[in-house]
């Protein structure tokens, strides 16, 4: 992967806000495909350790509007959610 020409990318102040930004960075042509944008989101997510994102999460799928989970945003937010259950899923008890 080719981060130079990201070099001024910071993170955003919210967790919604840094999720979005990381997204637009993700998709932006820095990157070689979408295949690395899901160890990625989970990496961000782990670094970011937003707080109740389940929550958040839970109220952003239910009271997003339909139209917005067929474009961008909700190719976005399914993104998310995914890396959310992968991290669920791993299984650290053998790792330090």
């Amino acid at each position: 992967m080719n981060f130079g020409r990201c070099a001024e990318w910071t993170l955003a102040p919210t967790p919604w806000q840094c999720t979005t930004r990381t997204f637009a960075f993700l998709v932006s042509p820095c990157l070689s495909g979408c295949d690395d944008l899901l160890p990625i989101m989970a990496y961000v997510l782990i670094k970011a350790c937003p707080a109740y994102i389940r929550s958040q999460s839970a109220f952003v799928r239910e009271f997003m509007n339909e139209s917005a989970t067929m474009g961008a945003e909700g190719y976005s937010f399914a993104t998310l959610e995914t890396a959310l259950d992968y991290l669920e899923t791993l299984d650290l008890s053998g790792r330090l």
